[in-house]
């Protein structure tokens, strides 16, 4: 079988138990330098997968568009990806059973990237970062709708900037595939049919609907979304004031309620 890197270094370390079409296996060696992973079949009642910590490094900009409050930058980056426990998971669930640790390995990922830096939420800080979060999952979710590219060529994840938060977003493949480029060429129609697809929703903490999504690195560490942090973050990153569903759904009802009846 082949894994792609990603899951070799995540879920190949020795000791690792991971089930796949043709059955359950334990990895009992790995061998770096050529590239390969020794598994024996086993029988468990649990998987494993890796907890990995991802830092942006490096970057190297390319080409950047500045606004009176954000700014958007493409160009290439470089992420240090840690691997320092593992979780067992209930292998029909899929839910965290308990946590281990593991001697920290690294690995380097060089590719080309987005990263959207701006004035977030005003407030409370933990909102803001649930806005950022909110705004990469519409944005990764909201992408494929708009430019028709496949859902699984770019990640996104929340990272400590020196101004706050940011949107840091870039291709799934080693050297890049093109995707963030197209992204920065088109930055603001994206932004905008993200924010289109928040507030045609009427969830509090995100669905299926408007910000479910498997391909957020922020997710590892913290999966807390919010649909109306979201919203406001992108408004004001947009510069525009659009009516809430609440807010709309409740002014015409109130509507309703004072018109007169006829009988």
């Amino acid at each position: 079988a082949r894994l792609t890197p990603a899951r070799a270094f995540r879920d190949g370390f020795a000791g690792a138990i991971y089930a796949d079409e043709h059955g359950t296996w334990r990895v009992e060696r790995v061998v770096a330098e050529r590239r390969r992973i020794l598994v024996h079949p086993v029988q468990a009642d649990y998987v494993t997968r890796g907890r990995v910590s991802t830092t942006v490094t490096e970057r190297s900009i390319a080409a950047a568009v500045a606004r009176d409050t954000w700014r958007i930058t493409y160009g290439a980056c470089v992420y240090t990806e840690t691997l320092a426990a593992y979780e067992r998971l209930d292998p029909h669930t899929r839910a965290c059973r308990s946590v281990h640790i593991l001697p920290p390995q690294q690995r380097q990922v060089a590719t080309q990237g987005v990263w959207l830096q701006g004035e977030g939420i005003e407030g409370q800080q933990e909102l803001a970062y649930v806005g950022w979060h909110t705004l990469v999952h519409a944005v990764l979710v909201g992408l494929p709708l708009l430019l028709l590219q496949e859902a699984n060529d770019l990640r996104g994840g929340v990272y400590e900037g020196t101004t706050g938060w940011e949107a840091v977003f870039s291709d799934v493949h080693a050297g890049g595939n093109g995707t963030s480029a197209i992204l920065y060429q088109v930055y603001e129609r994206v932004l905008r049919i993200a924010l289109h697809m928040l507030l045609h929703c009427d969830c509090v903490y995100g669905c299926s609907r408007c910000v479910a999504t498997l391909r957020c690195a922020t997710c590892e560490r913290d999966g807390r979304v919010q649909r109306q942090a979201g919203v406001q973050l992108l408004q004001r990153l947009l510069g525009e004031t659009v009516p809430t569903f609440a807010s709309v759904a409740a002014g015409s009802a109130h509507q309703q309620a004072q018109r007169p009846r006829h009988l």
